[in-house]
Formats: structure tokens, C-alpha cells, sequence
């Protein structure tokens, strides 16, 4: 693993050569467009957004613990995928009023 499997609300993840795990399951590089990673300031805390080509869950949304080295996970994902910031939408906005 490039980056240590964190465990966070019983979620894990780890950035590996070919995609990103979470809980158990790689998704490949191919299958996104770009990435996020919101920091501190964001309303739930560090989070990394993988924006998916599917139609129907287009953003994941993937708590980063404090553990993760930002700058390492950064440097990582960049050389898979371009970064393209993010924004709040609707459903994080819901998520963050009823979750």
C-alpha cells in the first residue's frame, strides 16, 4: 500500500498502484475523472472525493483520518488522476443535516 489503510466509522481505505480500496473492494483509477481532498475546514473533517463517470453516485466521499499524510496522498493521487476542486452540493448538504 502506498498510503496506510486508515480506519474511520469502520470504513477503510488504502491507495494502491492500481486503484482505491475501500472496504474490500479496488476501484480503479480508470473509473474516475478527478479528485478532491477537502481539508480541516471542511464541514465533516478531511475527506477525499473521487468524482466517478456513473450517473447515479457520481461524488465518493471518503473520510481521511488525521493519520494520512495529506500532502503524501496528494502527491499519490495526482499521478492518477487530475485535481479538480469540488463543492458542497445538495447531498452533502442533506448528509450533513440528517447523517
Amino acid at each position: 500500500n502506498a498510503v496506510t489503510p486508515a480506519m474511520r466509522k469502520n470504513l477503510f481505505f488504502a491507495v494502491e498502484k492500481d486503484g482505491v480500496e475501500i472496504n474490500g473492494q479496488l476501484y480503479y483509477y480508470d473509473s474516475f475523472q478527478s479528485f478532491w481532498i477537502f481539508g480541516e475546514e471542511h464541514k465533516h473533517g478531511r475527506e477525499l472525493a473521487l468524482r466517478s463517470e456513473r450517473r447515479f453516485s457520481p461524488l465518493f466521499l471518503i473520510p481521511v483520518p488525521s493519520s494520512v499524510d495529506i500532502n503524501r496522498l496528494k502527491e499519490l493521487m495526482l499521478e492518477h488522476l487530475p485535481e479538480k476542486e469540488e463543492k458542497e452540493s445538495l447531498i452533502d448538504l442533506l448528509r450533513q443535516a440528517y447523517f
